[in-house]
């Protein structure tokens, strides 16, 4: 084994170690809560009042057209916050800075001989970047897509959290699996966040031939912030005329996707820091409030340790299937975050997720 990987494998366990007795790990990485460089890998929940502000706030919220990158862009090592330069460094920075580092010298996708094509720009800010893994002479594969958490303002693309099992276990099942970065607070506000995950979709879509992808066969995943961003754009999916539909949309523990209630009942700082104290904004960038209309099929996975989560993911799936969407509920006994990290490990929390993802792509399976 690589000298290097154990000396990340040291260095990640002493951040982890740091981020537990400060408090601030960091949730996206769960080591707590066509251009670009290829490599290959081994080388190198809601009242019914908020609902009614649907239509008016489609109309208040005009459809915008998605930037795209002109040319190829120079591939670098960015971190996903370079957009929010001018953010005071604090301790939970730092360790989110510290976490990236080392998740960028590991070889993710090593074991599977993925072909990694790194920091693909998918627009004009330095933060809106992606990374994609495509399984050995991969052809018209189904991709997913994956929008890491971190509260609306940290996290990366690179965390070993958000892509070493998942990477591990789908590409040998034949998936091209993409990890997106996205601008985050304070210098871009989550409705921000959210036209910049939407144009990161439809640039996979525009581009997936160019790693093996089928455009046409997506799967559309996020975990936390990640769930409530990719939540929030396939409810307004009619904001972004470019955007294409895709197959399906997996939520891995959002418990915002009623975001009216829950900004009405205490919430936690990093919500008032993410969504402030305007109730019309609360409204806006509310999935539940989104809804307007049946979309993909979804899964929403909650977790039972969580207050309010699964109650978040019922009220949103009774609603959605109102409207005739196709819902799973999945609620699991894990944290917040090893419903991030232990997805594609073994046992009958992959093997659900799976089901779900066989069935909409048509890839996979018995």
């Amino acid at each position: 084994m690589d000298v290097r990987f154990w000396l990340g494998t040291a260095a990640a366990s002493a951040a982890l170690g740091l981020a537990a007795l400060t408090g601030s790990a960091v949730a996206s990485a769960d080591t707590g809560d066509g251009a670009g460089t290829k490599t290959t890998a081994h080388s190198a929940r809601s009242a019914t009042g908020s609902r009614a502000a649907s239509a008016a706030r489609s109309t208040a919220r005009p459809a915008r057209a998605l930037v795209t990158p002109q040319g190829s862009a120079a591939s670098s090592t960015r971190s996903a916050t370079a957009s929010a330069s001018t953010a005071p460094v604090t301790v939970r920075s730092l360790i989110n800075d510290l976490v990236t580092w080392v998740s960028r010298q590991i070889p993710v996708g090593a074991r599977v001989h993925a072909t990694k094509y790194t920091d693909v720009a998918y627009g004009s800010d330095p933060a809106q970047e992606l990374d994609v893994y495509a399984p050995p002479q991969a052809a018209d594969a189904p991709v997913i897509v994956m929008v890491h958490g971190g509260g609306w303002a940290m996290g990366d693309k690179s965390h070993l959290g958000v892509v070493l099992n998942k990477v591990n276990h789908y590409l040998p099942q034949g998936y091209v699996f993409v990890s997106v970065n996205y601008p985050m607070l304070p210098a871009n506000k989550p409705d921000a966040q959210a036209d910049s995950v939407a144009a990161a979709i439809t640039y996979v879509q525009a581009h997936a031939t160019e790693w093996g992808g089928d455009p046409t066969n997506v799967v559309v995943m996020g975990h936390s912030a990640g769930a409530h961003l990719a939540m929030l754009v396939s409810a307004q999916r009619d904001r972004y005329p470019e955007l294409q539909p895709w197959q399906g949309t997996v939520s891995l523990d959002s418990a915002a996707l009623d975001l009216v209630t829950l900004m009405q009942n205490n919430p936690l700082r990093l919500y008032t820091r993410a969504f402030g104290d305007d109730p019309t904004y609360w409204a806006e960038m509310s999935p539940l409030v989104a809804l307007n209309q049946a979309t993909e099929p979804i899964l929403l996975v909650c977790s039972t340790q969580r207050r309010n989560s699964c109650d978040d993911a019922a009220t949103f799936a009774d609603a959605a299937r109102a409207l005739g969407t196709s819902v799973a509920l999945l609620p699991e006994n894990l944290s917040h975050g090893q419903i991030n990290k232990s997805l594609g490990t073994s046992g009958a929390y992959t093997n659900a997720v799976d089901e779900f993802i066989h069935t909409v792509t048509g890839v996979g399976g018995a």
